[in-house]
């Protein structure tokens, strides 16, 4: 053991579009206190849903005298391992699994990325939205068949919309549902939930 503080960020992931970057990584050391230890888990780990079933091998000698350990969860048999952690923060947005770690009965302080996703999956939400409003769907289809008949498009009774006439009900406002309301709002949407 060090007299150093010591954070351990455990996010190598098995998806690299999760994984933290060496850009990242470097502004989470620059930006640790005088005394503190940044230690790096360079060992993937699952970052699906509530995070790892199980900690890597590499994570659990880094753990023991760390306060600070930044995951996609943190494992019953990681935690165990951490007699000195005060604060765990988790990338994943559920912490079911973190919950059932022990965490709930300490004084260790639990973190997550709730909310961190809302924007980018209420600009996917508007994009189908918009897919099947402007009539991408039907386009797609006549483009893989080689054709265009605009009759579709051009009609009196055409099926195409515009968002401000439409009314949209959102099941569930949380972090997701409720950036998805308001970007369909801005858009003229009438947005029920």
């Amino acid at each position: 053991m060090t007299d150093a503080r010591h954070l351990v960020l455990d996010l190598a992931s098995t998806s690299k579009n999760w994984a933290i970057t060496p850009e990242a990584e470097a502004c989470v050391r620059a930006a640790a206190p005088p005394g503190w230890r940044v230690s790096s888990v360079g060992a993937p780990t699952s970052s699906d849903g509530d995070g790892p079933q199980g900690a890597s091998a590499e994570a659990l000698p880094l753990i023991g005298d760390a306060e600070v350990y930044f995951g996609f969860g943190i494992t019953a048999d990681l935690f165990a391992a951490a007699p000195r952690l005060r604060w765990v923060h988790s990338a994943a947005a559920g912490v079911g699994n973190v919950l059932s770690s022990g965490i709930g009965d300490s004084d260790v302080l639990l973190t997550n990325s709730a909310g961190i996703h809302g924007a980018p999956i209420a600009e996917f939400v508007v994009a189908g939205v918009l897919f099947f409003l402007r009539g991408l769907d039907v386009a797609v289809e006549q483009q893989r068949r080689s054709e265009w008949d605009k009759a579709f498009f051009v009609a009196v009774e055409s099926p195409l919309r515009e968002v401000a006439d439409c009314r949209v009900l959102i099941v569930g406002t949380g972090g997701l549902g409720g950036e998805a309301a308001r970007r369909l709002a801005a858009l003229g949407a009438t947005c029920i939930g």
